[in-house]
């Protein structure tokens, strides 16, 4: 148990670098079970491409973040900022189970708009009222900055930040 942590330990050192960690989802009767996230979140995308998808964009986006040197790679964030979006909206939305929002199918919807309806749906009431206003926030957010002429650092960390907290309350929704 002790050796397994250990080597855990010296594996997280080198994922580091690259922005992920190993953690320790749960106890199984066999032993430890382990994962892997982007380190600092919270979603656990082990087994489901979409969600791995997510995750991906997301430690893409913060790569180029800390490597940019021209405004090309800032409007890259951007880019990637809006494939995030639709790669959530994939990822939260299983066809199969919810093929409408509000009679609509959910083919004929763009991201932002199937974003939306999952917080809407998912945040009803008065204990979520301060919830759904930030997750509404975030989203207007990170939707102005994908619509910017503006590819600095400041704008594109910005942009980051939004889309990152956007996943990551919407993958808290969706139990992920």
């Amino acid at each position: 148990e002790n050796a397994a942590a250990d080597l855990v330990t010296k594996f997280n050192i080198c994922l580091k670098a690259d922005g992920w960690e190993l953690f320790r989802k749960h106890d199984a009767p066999d032993g430890r079970l382990w994962g892997a996230r982007i380190i600092g979140s919270p979603i656990d995308a082990a087994g489901d491409p979409r969600w791995e998808n997510v995750n991906r964009h997301i430690q893409e986006m913060r790569f180029i973040l800390r490597t940019a040197v021209a405004e090309g790679d800032y409007h890259n964030i951007v880019l990637i900022s809006l494939d995030t979006f639709d790669s959530l909206a994939e990822a939260a939305f299983d066809a199969d189970h919810n093929p409408t929002i509000n009679g609509k199918p959910l083919n004929e919807m763009d991201a932002e708009t199937k974003i939306k309806s999952l917080l809407e749906k998912e945040l009803k009431g008065e204990t979520n009222k301060e919830t759904l206003a930030y997750a509404r926030a975030g989203l207007k957010l990170a939707v102005s900055l994908q619509k910017t002429s503006i590819f600095d650092h400041r704008t594109a960390a910005v942009c980051v930040e939004a889309t990152a907290s956007l996943v990551n309350i919407v993958s808290i929704l969706s139990n992920k």
